[in-house]
């Protein structure tokens, strides 16, 4: 999705009831989103072979979420037969590699009101979205930019937990003894696995039009 090119701060809604809308679907996802990077680290910890605090080291060394999907795709391509790696991991890393572009336009777009002239209601309920910061210079080649309204970010919540049951689901059917080296994570953490799992299979994700 759209919007034109307005760099305007005066463009921010002052609207309660609308950014109130934008705040709890942007936290709602972002929060999903942590599904993601929960299923990841369970993939990591098998393909590591290792025991949960070298797992737990080696994943939050790392900070940027970007760097931790390479380090399970080399991993992937290490451990797992090359079938297996191109024709069921390497679809499921470019649906983690979506998701990673959207959750990077959560955590770093900004708020922008859509002016009425501007706005189509089929798109949305409330004129306000997430576009790029408009003092980001390569944004400004065109006369549109991307954005992120409220309805894509509700579905992007649903879309995140759905995502993180695919991992899990791929480490289940085609990592050597998954549900043995998953045995030795944290009780905690395998009820949080089972959760995902369980909220993905009565989810399904409306359709909403990508950023």
């Amino acid at each position: 999705m759209t919007v034109p090119l307005v760099p305007d701060a005066a463009r921010i809604s002052r609207d309660p009831q609308i950014l109130n809308a934008l705040y709890r679907s942007l936290g709602n996802a972002l929060s999903h989103w942590q599904h993601v990077e929960t299923a990841l680290y369970a993939l990591l910890h098998r393909l590591l072979c290792t025991d949960n605090d070298a797992t737990s080291t080696v994943f939050f060394h790392i900070q940027s979420f970007e760097t931790k999907a390479q380090l399970v795709d080399k991993l992937c391509a290490l451990r797992l037969t090359n079938d297996c790696y191109k024709d069921f991991w390497v679809p499921l890393r470019k649906e983690i590699t979506h998701g990673q572009d959207f959750r990077n336009g959560m955590a770093h777009f900004e708020v922008n009101h859509i002016y009425a002239d501007q706005f189509d209601y089929k798109d949305s309920r409330f004129p306000v979205a997430l576009t790029p910061h408009h003092l980001d210079r390569k944004w400004k080649r065109g006369t549109t930019v991307k954005a992120i309204y409220v309805e894509m970010l509700e579905a992007n919540a649903t879309e995140s937990t759905i995502l993180a049951k695919k991992i899990i689901q791929f480490g289940y059917q085609n990592v050597p003894a998954w549900q043995l080296q998953v045995k030795s994570l944290p009780p905690s953490l395998q009820r949080i696995l089972e959760i995902i799992r369980n909220e993905a299979s009565s989810a399904t994700p409306p359709q909403q039009p990508q950023p």
